[in-house]
């Protein structure tokens, strides 16, 4: 009996072992969309020329998203933003704006909750499908471009994806800038600048109107193309 009981506990105890680590494998993959673990994510673009790409999540908000808008034109640069549902219909007219400057739009969910990502495929393929029809009421086109909620990654998504032919970007270049002092934003970016960066920022935040402007001019500055996401990896914007 003994012997059972001991036998019984190693079991127990080897199946911690080995399940445990795999386990936290598998959450660190989906936290990490640069992994590619579950799905290809478009992080970053070629490093064949000294080109980068500046992306927007959260928006489109009713002043800042603007201000940002006003920023980017004064320096003649394209981003692309990356809308939550709820807040492109709460604010078509700001999605038409970016739309008309020549900006790219792209599909961030509707409810932008991380619950979302590990829903059954059927239910992030229906969230998916609400926003991008609310960006295609606002500006008639549909998009093709998506970016998870806090870069999660799941096998769920992956289906939702493949059956909606969306792609999905990540990002290798985080500011934290809903976090970070405008210092330490700039530091971030700065650092590690390279071709093909994706740089993630927020335009939900009222300090990009200080920030937003060292930012660009110190790409410039080190001698790096701004250029719309869609050129930098080569895929098509909308269907």
């Amino acid at each position: 009996m003994l012997l059972l009981q001991s036998r019984m506990g190693f079991s127990n105890y080897w199946y911690l072992i080995v399940h445990i680590p795999y386990l936290a494998l598998l959450l660190y993959a989906s936290m990490n969309i640069q992994f590619d673990f579950y799905l290809k994510s478009h992080s970053k673009g070629p490093g064949v020329a000294k080109r980068v790409a500046i992306t927007f999540d959260d928006g489109p908000h009713p002043e800042h998203t603007r201000m940002v808008l006003d920023i980017l034109d004064s320096f003649s640069v394209k981003a692309t933003f990356f809308c939550i549902g709820k807040n492109a219909e709460s604010h078509p007219d700001v999605l038409k704006c970016i739309d008309e400057k020549g900006h790219i739009i792209g599909n961030h969910s509707y409810v932008h909750q991380t619950w979302l990502d590990f829903m059954p495929p059927f239910v992030i393929k229906n969230d998916l499908l609400k926003t991008n029809q609310l960006i295609i009421d606002a500006i008639e086109k549909e998009p093709l471009l998506f970016r998870p909620p806090f870069g999660v990654t799941t096998p769920s998504m992956a289906l939702a994806l493949k059956s909606l032919k969306m792609e999905c970007i990540g990002w290798n270049n985080r500011s934290f800038d809903t976090i970070a002092t405008n210092e330490l934003i700039m530091k971030r970016i700065m650092k590690n600048l390279k071709s093909g960066d994706i740089i993630l920022l927020h335009d939900i935040l009222p300090k990009h109107k200080e920030v937003l402007p060292r930012i660009i001019r110190a790409i410039k500055d080190a001698s790096f193309e701004i250029v719309p996401l869609d050129q930098l990896l080569d895929v098509k914007a909308y269907a």
